[in-house]
This record gives C-alpha cells, sequence and structure tokens, in this order.
C-alpha cells in the first residue's frame, strides 16, 4: 500500500512525465503553490543548461571519452538539475514565484495621504567647513 503521506517530490526524477498532469490538477486547486511548482521545474532545466554549458567548456579527449560517458553525464546532469531544483537550488525559483504572483494591491489613497501628512519633514544638514588639519 502506497503512504500518502510520502511526498513524492523528493523523488522526482527528470524522466518523470506523470508530474505534469499532477501539475494539472494543483493548479486548479492552488495555484500559488503550483505556480512555485513550475518555477522550481523552470530552475531544474537552468540548472541542466548550465551544467551542459560548463561540461562544453572543458576540452574534449580522455580515458574516458565515449558517446556512453556523454550519455550517462547528460542523463546525471538532468537528475542532479532536478534534485538541485527540489532542494534548496539556485534561489532562481522563489524570485521566479515572486514575479509570476499577482501584484499586491496598492493602499488607498486616503491611507497614503494620511501617511504623507504625518511624515515629519526633516532639516536638510548643515555642511561645516575642514580646517587644513582635517578638523571641524
Amino acid at each position: 500500500m502506497i503512504d500518502p503521506n510520502v511526498n513524492l517530490q523528493a523523488n522526482a526524477s527528470y524522466h518523470d512525465f506523470s508530474g505534469l498532469n499532477e501539475l494539472r490538477k494543483a493548479a486548479k486547486d492552488d495555484p500559488k503553490a503550483a505556480t512555485l511548482e513550475v518555477a522550481k521545474q523552470f530552475e531544474s532545466i537552468f540548472i541542466q543548461m548550465m551544467l551542459k554549458s560548463m561540461r562544453a567548456a572543458l576540452p574534449d579527449g580522455g580515458l574516458f571519452d565515449s558517446s556512453q560517458m556523454d550519455t550517462f553525464q547528460e542523463m546525471f546532469d538532468q537528475q542532479l538539475g532536478v534534485s538541485m531544483a527540489n532542494e534548496k537550488g539556485l534561489g532562481l525559483a522563489d524570485v521566479i514565484a515572486r514575479q509570476l504572483a499577482p501584484p499586491v494591491k496598492p493602499p488607498s489613497a486616503d491611507i497614503a495621504a494620511a501617511s504623507y501628512t504625518e511624515q515629519k519633514i526633516l532639516k536638510p544638514a548643515v555642511f561645516l567647513p575642514i580646517n587644513s588639519d582635517g578638523q571641524q
């Protein structure tokens, strides 16, 4: 029997396509949580592309250079991207989720006007001349 308390995201894999249907269902129930999950997926893809670019910058050749090793490294980079994004990640998912969130409603004009009139107007700073010895 499957334990309903198990976190399925902790066991996420880059080749798990069933998560898309679950995400669609979750988006209908809780759009904010779904936005964060989509942001994590985007961060995962970003990390994968970053790792791929870093590997491409390395010189070719070496003891383990083969098409099988290239396939393994690509799969490893994809899984590493998913794992990193589901953990703390780079922090990109949080920024994307905040950017995609609906804007905060600005305060009404009455509240803004009241807070403006309550502010104290400060006098500008007075500049004192500095003596040649560096003291005022």
